[in-house]
């Protein structure tokens, strides 16, 4: 089972305005080649960190509207939120020590 959320924009509010915890939010493509080798570090990240952080994924093309909230460009860019509110951006495939260190960043 994925550690990771396929969010809609139904369930966009449930998922991620309302959650307390850190949320990332990955915009991806289900064609894009960086979107699909992040997978395996963000499912990593998402069971290591489940106490504090939630990642959920959000397919850019299927859901235009969440995209264009967040002005996404390409894919995969990553977006953590706490409480809804926008914290910081992270454009592109990074490997996970990157990742973790962003993640950590962004939650100050």
């Amino acid at each position: 089972m994925s550690a990771l959320t396929l969010v809609t924009k139904d369930t966009y509010a449930a998922e991620v305005e309302q959650e307390s915890k850190l949320v990332v939010v990955d915009f991806f493509s289900p064609y894009c080649m960086p979107c699909k080798q992040m997978e395996p570090v963000l499912e990593e990240i998402a069971s290591e960190r489940v106490d504090d952080l939630k990642i959920v994924k959000v397919d850019a093309s299927a859901e235009p509207d969440l995209a264009a909230k967040f002005g996404i460009r390409g894919a995969p860019t990553f977006v953590a939120l706490r409480n809804g509110e926008k914290l910081d951006m992270l454009i592109g495939a990074k490997p996970k020590a990157a990742m973790l260190e962003w993640i950590d960043s962004a939650d100050l």
